[in-house]
């Protein structure tokens, strides 16, 4: 089967949607899914020998360890995506964190949540438009896979309050 490695970078925000994917991916015997997280990615790696690692994307200490795998294929599922405009898009996909610029040429697809960032990027010149695919909204939070990927027409902004309220 087809080895595939999920990294679940933040467990609070990703691990639903992560495990969600490897649920409908376990269901073909096509596949052979685990999930990792920060601790275990390394050895998980090393033990599993993936044929595709689903990352969320390539900064940080995730950069550097996919600068260190070969022979598998890396995607990435940014999930900080929709409703930014033009200089965050770049920024969210292209600049540096700290010292360290993000591994986008270790990466072979991009998992963009709508066209409008895909054009932004493609127009740009920042990332090969060839290895963007446009699957909707990354954090799969709805009961059922999107068929078709849904445009953002306006900002997105949640808040939550949590605490004492001082008077």
């Amino acid at each position: 089967p087809i080895r595939i490695l999920l990294y679940v970078a933040v467990r609070s925000r990703d691990l639903y949607p992560m495990q969600r994917i490897a649920d409908h991916l376990s269901n073909n015997e096509k596949y052979s899914v685990i999930l990792s997280g920060e601790y275990d990615f390394l050895y998980a790696v090393a033990a599993f020998r993936p044929h595709i690692i689903l990352i969320e994307k390539p900064f940080l200490i995730q950069g550097d360890r996919i600068r260190c795998i070969s022979d598998c294929t890396i995607v990435s599922l940014n999930a900080e995506q929709g409703g930014f405009d033009r200089e965050r898009v770049i920024s969210n996909f292209v600049h540096k964190i700290g010292e360290r610029p993000q591994a986008l040429d270790r990466v072979d697809h991009h998992l963009i949540g709508d066209h409008r960032t895909r054009d932004i990027l493609s127009e740009a010149g920042v990332i090969d438009s060839r290895q963007m695919h446009v699957v909707g909204y990354p954090r799969l939070l709805t009961s059922t896979f999107a068929r078709l990927a849904k445009p953002v027409s306006k900002d997105m902004v949640i808040g939550i309050a949590a605490g004492t309220i001082e008077k």
